[in-house]
């Protein structure tokens, strides 16, 4: 983004355009979309696009980040209904990946920057959603710290994230999918717990 937008008219504005962005992709497609598309359907004149924006790929990291910030938030209130205490790990994977798969795959924003993933950079996207989940995991691991006594959880959940995310993200952007949602949930699921479970600490 060329300038950071300061006062609330100028938010509002860059907010209209990123907007106007996922509306015109979607529309015309992301390789058919341009910024002359994207200043209509704002309702702005070029100009004031340009003011904020230098190109079509800066548009598109701004909605890349929106984007991750939504679903934060719904990953954030779907987590807040967990029961830490008496969910297991197994329980918890597979709620979190299918609720992940599930909210993105009805987002057609995100399906149409999923068909392009080859093309976009999503470091940025993964890294963000990387944290959460850490804090998330070892939030769970310190209240069952006797039960799951893993010395490398650190490493452990570095892979396992990061694995999980490339998968999902494969996963969503083949048009045709060979695998159901709930295969591949419950096979990430064994994984998961099979690293994990091979990582504890014999007493």
């Amino acid at each position: 983004m060329r300038r950071k937008p300061q006062q609330l008219r100028s938010r509002e504005m860059v907010d209209k355009l990123i907007d106007a962005t996922g509306k015109v992709i979607v529309a015309r497609g992301l390789e058919y979309a341009t910024t002359n598309h994207i200043a209509e359907e704002a309702g702005v004149n070029i100009a004031s696009l340009y003011h904020y924006f230098g190109n079509k790929e800066e548009m598109i990291e701004a909605l890349q980040d929106q984007l991750t910030q939504d679903l934060l938030q719904m990953l954030v209130q779907h987590a807040s209904g967990f029961d830490l205490q008496a969910l297991s790990m197994r329980d918890i994977a597979e709620a979190s990946i299918l609720f992940t798969l599930e909210t993105l795959r009805s987002n057609p924003v995100f399906m149409e920057l999923s068909r392009h993933w080859s093309r976009l950079s999503l470091q940025r996207s993964m890294a963000v959603i990387e944290q959460h989940l850490l804090q998330l995991c070892t939030t769970y691991f310190r209240q069952h710290f006797r039960t799951y006594p893993i010395e490398d959880l650190h490493i452990r959940l570095y892979v396992l994230l990061n694995g999980a995310m490339a998968t999902v993200a494969r996963h969503l952007c083949e048009g045709s999918p060979v695998i159901r949602d709930r295969e591949l949930v419950a096979v990430l699921a064994d994984m998961i717990v099979g690293v994990l479970e091979k990582g504890m600490i014999e007493g």
